[in-house]
């Protein structure tokens, strides 16, 4: 059961557990006499490798406020029974461990990514590191999960009605970003390496399928890759929730205690595809042995601004 279900049940106070081949969920009370058995079916032509944990149907009145939810334990649907009436619908898959729901309204219901430590992927410590001077401010957020969401504009559910099926079309709505740094000098494996970009979007608005919130940093994880080269590839909800120009830096942090800043925002900014964004660094210098290698993120070197150029 989610927290979502959890705090409808404490609302509700006289909440019924319900469980039925599928699906698992809390009604809320009501009169079970105007209530529907209803089949939800989900249909995964935009993405049949498609392997969600669970699928949460949400329920709205038609003046967008929120009445209650279901959720699925298979990928496929099930059955369920929900009071009958005019809804519109808003789905998503469920169970994720970086993916929290916000509950508001139909136009205001979406999913936010939890807090993370700017050197989580480094390490644990959660002191702070050095920030580019544009985005130090941004709260910290962690990286997606991959996010099928969807909607309903109006469906009828009537009572004393057998066979209603609803039929729901999932489409994954979290972008991918791709980051490479070529010819990286002073590769080793005794140097720990992490990065983070700023400007990307806080939450994801389910209802509009658009990034929205403040600007958040995200820090992932980097490999190794063919010796000489930085790889990295990671979900996020998109940028520039409110304002196409805010910029995107790209901070390089390493475990001696060196970091880099890239403005990377023309490489964002200037794509053909918002749900697919590749950026490259040309060249990178890393400390050698000799300057001391330490898991400690005290006393940072004095940073390196580099532009990137537009690509």
């Amino acid at each position: 059961m989610n927290k979502l279900m959890s705090r409808l049940a404490l609302i509700a106070g006289c909440s019924a557990a319900i469980t039925m081949t599928g699906c698992e969920h809390k009604d809320l009370c009501y009169d079970h006499s105007h209530s529907a058995e209803i089949e939800i079916r989900f249909n995964w032509e935009a993405d049949p490798d498609a392997d969600p944990q669970t699928m949460a149907v949400n329920f709205f009145s038609l003046d967008g406020k929120y009445i209650t939810s279901r959720e699925f334990t298979s990928r496929d649907g099930g059955v369920t029974k929900v009071e009958a009436g005019e809804y519109k619908i808003l789905f998503h898959n469920g169970e994720m461990d970086n993916v929290k729901e916000v509950v508001d309204s139909y136009d205001k219901y979406g999913l936010k990514t939890v807090d993370d430590a700017l050197l989580a992927p480094m390490s644990r410590d959660t002191e702070s590191a050095p920030r580019p001077s544009v985005s130090a401010n941004e709260p910290v957020r962690s990286t997606a999960e991959t996010v099928w969401a969807g909607k309903h504009d109006y469906v009828m559910i009537e009572r004393n009605k057998d066979g209603q099926i609803i039929e729901l079309y999932p489409e994954e709505a979290t972008a991918h970003y791709t980051v490479e740094v070529v010819n990286v000098e002073n590769l080793r494996d005794n140097l720990g390496i992490s990065a983070a970009l700023s400007g990307l979007s806080e939450r994801l608005n389910i209802s509009g399928g658009n990034p929205e919130g403040k600007p958040v940093t995200v820090p992932f994880a980097v490999e190794r890759k063919n010796g000489n080269a930085l790889y990295a590839h990671f979900l996020t909800f998109g940028h520039c929730p409110d304002d196409n120009t805010v910029p995107h830096i790209l901070s390089i942090y390493t475990s001696s205690k060196k970091y880099f800043n890239f403005d990377v925002s023309g490489q964002v900014h200037s794509v053909p595809d918002e749900k697919n964004i590749y950026i490259k660094i040309e060249g990178l210098t890393l400390p050698t042995d000799e300057e001391g290698v330490t898991p400690s993120i005290d006393g940072w070197d004095e940073v390196e601004d580099v532009d990137i150029k537009m690509q």
